[in-house]
């Protein structure tokens, strides 16, 4: 989760530094798209055991918490300082952005949260389906794999844009939570290798810098990291970052998207300035994340 917020975050940094025009940066950077589906995937499969050992009020209540405290304070810093020529009334971008309903409507700040609201709030669902085409075996999962993709790509160049070219990576998080749960490693393979080969396929079958060919390759590369037995270095650092993605998330939404893309100051300047803000942001919606447990231990 650390490195693929990094990896959005120079993803992003490099799009509106205007860097990507450089080889090394562009390989490097030029990808960090696939840092959300490493987030999508591992959501999903996340999600599986919460929702597996809660009742339904309390999966719910759970993503509400850890979601909308933090995200309120940054829309309304956004408002505050950043809603210049925005489109829409205050309150109605409030409604559209937390409720999920932008997805259908417009892309006024970002895209993420909202896109994570709606499969917070379908997620039981979805995860009955697949569970219970999971059941029928590989051949059938891989019919619903395989829709997953044309669905997610035809409605890709609707407003949804970025969301639905992550449905198939979110129907690999489920199908992987119920394979592992069942050691059918087997399954998991067959399941993989499809993804990867269709991912082959889908090259050059791409939208606004999200490309399927390499969203489906994500899972069998990690799942071959895994499978390795390689140990990330035990850096506090990066499981802090990890921990807090969402709140860094946000805050590198606000310092990249909005700050950097209109300043008129000089790069390096502009870069350190932007960085500030990463930090500074980050470390105010973590507060803001962690306030009601500190106000409870005292």
């Amino acid at each position: 989760m650390a490195l693929a917020i990094l990896w959005v975050i120079a993803f992003h940094f490099a799009m509106y530094g205007n860097l990507l025009r450089y080889p090394l940066v562009d390989f490097i950077a030029g990808q960090g798209y696939l840092g959300v589906d490493v987030f999508f995937f591992l959501s999903a499969y996340g999600l599986c055991f919460s929702f597996n050992s809660n009742t339904p009020g309390e999966f719910y209540k759970r993503r509400f918490i850890k979601l909308y405290p933090v995200y309120l304070v940054f829309l309304a810093a956004y408002l505050l300082f950043f809603s210049k020529g925005l489109a829409i009334s205050w309150w109605k971008f409030l409604l559209l952005q937390v409720s999920g309903l932008s997805s259908f409507s417009s892309l006024e700040i970002e895209w993420f949260i909202p896109a994570l609201t709606i499969l917070y709030l379908t997620f039981p669902l979805l995860y009955r389906l697949v569970e219970k085409v999971y059941g029928w075996g590989l051949a059938a999962c891989s019919v619903l794999f395989l829709l997953s993709v044309a669905g997610g790509y035809l409605l890709s160049g609707s407003v949804l844009c970025l969301f639905p070219l992550r449905f198939p990576i979110i129907i690999l998080g489920i199908m992987t939570y119920l394979a592992m749960r069942g050691g059918n490693l087997r399954f998991l393979c067959g399941i993989y290798v499809l993804a990867a080969v269709t991912g082959v396929l889908c090259t050059g079958l791409s939208r606004i810098n999200v490309s399927l060919s390499g969203s489906l390759v994500v899972p069998l590369l990690l799942f071959g990291l895994g499978q390795t037995g390689l140990r990330a270095p035990d850096w506090k650092v990066m499981t802090f970052v990890g921990a807090h993605t969402l709140e860094i998330y946000l805050a590198q939404n606000i310092a990249f998207n909005h700050y950097m893309s209109s300043s008129p100051l000089p790069f390096v300047t502009n870069s350190l300035v932007s960085i500030g803000i990463v930090l500074a942001g980050s470390a105010v919606l973590i507060v803001v994340q962690n306030l009601p447990k500190w106000i409870k231990v005292c």
